[in-house]
């Protein structure tokens, strides 16, 4: 055992709780309180916690608990690289968890992709994949997975393809949760004595949290949202390198731009037509991509079938699913007219264009008896809403039906 390690982690306790009996105990007494040793057959040994925690090289008594890294060369396994090998990167890690988060963290960041935004004298690097996310993901498999007898002799793996990257750990969902529950409903925790420790050491900042910092980091980057994949005996977490509102799919929302639909509602149709692995929404998938309760989820879902008509609902309550509707899905099909609420100024407006033909932003300002960014205001309002259509540039500009 890592002598020093052990001694960290107690002054974190003395920082986070000054005062605690606890920590006035005995030295041995205290390391078995906290799990970090155990009595076997009259010796103090350490717990298989102490041991992940601060070892100082664990793998020397569980060979298999180690992380490994695989950079594959395109969009599936066999895809070979240009001098035929199978991988473009392949690194074990070892040492203790905190020591493997930091080690795989660089690993990925190491072959990440990154685009690079410049504004003003500012330069800003923008990742493949959400930090955040990344780190989550990778505390939820270490603290999460499997550690019984069965699966000590397996190992977690970190694969990146040129269109996604994926996390498995051993042992599937713990306890009551399932791939629709996940990041809605409070998690049981399989490794009880771990996980504390790991929240001790300000890995885990609030147990029970990370699924829904992992959706959201990624829904903030516009990036689809991550895929969790779960078995009886490992659990996988896939990330997307598309983004959900790239070009094509922001022209495509905007074709609904005259439905009243909220952020929320329109990053769900986004998530539809983008995923195609999900052809289906259901109330908890709304819940999860939107972090929103289930109230609030089942009264946006229902405005979208109901009003809006951007969705079908198939089966009920429980077994409800949304889909995309037949005319949402149809690119020839016309949208169904609707008649959009007009300000006054806005029907003033289209009746001038209807009698004249066309309507300028001086023209305008001399209808409305308003200033120059007012009137642009409103016809590049009523543009966006498709009610009327820009021609010309500069003072030549244009606005007709």
């Amino acid at each position: 055992m890592d002598d020093r390690a052990i001694e960290r982690y107690i002054n974190k306790l003395q920082e986070k709780r000054p005062g605690s009996r606890l920590l006035s105990l005995p030295r041995e007494q205290l390391l078995k309180t906290l799990n970090i040793l155990t009595e076997y057959e009259g010796k103090l040994v350490p717990t298989l916690a102490g041991m992940l925690m601060f070892g100082t090289f664990p793998q020397q008594f569980f060979p298999s608990l180690f992380v490994a890294f695989l950079l594959y060369a395109g969009t599936s396994q066999d895809e070979k690289g240009p001098r035929g090998e199978r991988f473009l990167d392949n690194r074990r890690l070892d040492g203790t968890i905190p020591e493997i988060i930091a080690e795989a963290e660089k690993a990925i960041v190491y072959n990440m992709r990154r685009s690079t935004v410049v504004s003003g004298l500012w330069r800003n690097d923008i990742d493949e994949y959400p930090r955040i996310a990344l780190r989550e993901a990778l505390i939820n498999a270490l603290g999460h997975r499997d550690y019984s007898h069965y699966a000590l002799g397996t190992h977690i793996q970190i694969r990146m393809f040129t269109d996604r990257l994926e996390i498995e750990n051993q042992g599937g969902l713990y306890g009551h949760l399932s791939e629709d529950t996940i990041g809605i409903e409070a998690p049981t925790t399989r490794n009880a004595a771990l996980m504390r420790m790991m929240e001790d050491m300000d890995l885990v900042e609030n147990r029970g949290s990370g699924i829904r910092a992992m959706i959201e980091s990624v829904r903030a980057a516009h990036l689809a949202p991550p895929k969790f994949t779960n078995n009886h005996t490992s659990f996988k977490v896939t990330f997307y390198n598309h983004t959900l509102l790239d070009k094509e799919t922001v022209e495509w929302l905007n074709k609904f731009s005259l439905i009243d639909l909220n952020d929320n509602q329109r990053f769900a149709l986004a998530y539809l037509k983008r995923n195609p692995f999900t052809p289906k929404l259901t109330n908890r998938d709304y819940q999860r991509i939107n972090s929103v309760e289930s109230v609030q989820a089942t009264r946006e879902l229902g405005d979208m079938v109901k009003r809006a008509g951007v969705l079908l609902q198939h089966g009920t309550r429980g077994g409800a699913y949304y889909t995309l509707s037949d005319w949402v899905l149809d690119k020839n099909q016309q949208l169904p007219t609707l008649e959009p609420t007009l300000s006054d100024k806005e029907a003033e407006i289209l009746d001038y264009v209807k009698a004249h033909g066309f309507i300028t932003n001086s023209l305008c300002r001399e209808l409305l008896k308003i200033d120059v960014n007012a009137a642009n205001y409103l016809l590049t309002s009523m543009n966006r809403k498709y009610l009327l259509k820009r021609t010309g540039k500069g003072r030549w500009t244009k606005y007709t039906l």
